[in-house]
């Protein structure tokens, strides 16, 4: 894997990552590619859009801040 590719991985999975602890649509969803598929085994199966409904409305329920 070429370090680019590899810093490009890296950087999709930072916003990734921060777009769920800042709870931020738009952060989370430029992690992944327009027509993206996301699965999380037994819990959520389906679009990026559905999925970022599913997971912000979870984080919202389980935490406060």
């Amino acid at each position: 894997m070429s370090e680019k590719v590899r810093a490009d991985i890296t950087e999709a999975l930072h916003r990734y990552c921060r777009g769920i602890d800042r709870m931020d649509a738009d952060l989370i969803r430029s992690a992944y590619h327009s027509d993206g598929y996301d699965d999380h085994g037994d819990v959520f199966r389906g679009s990026v859009e559905d999925y970022i409904t599913w997971v912000l409305n979870v984080l919202a329920e389980r935490f406060d801040s």
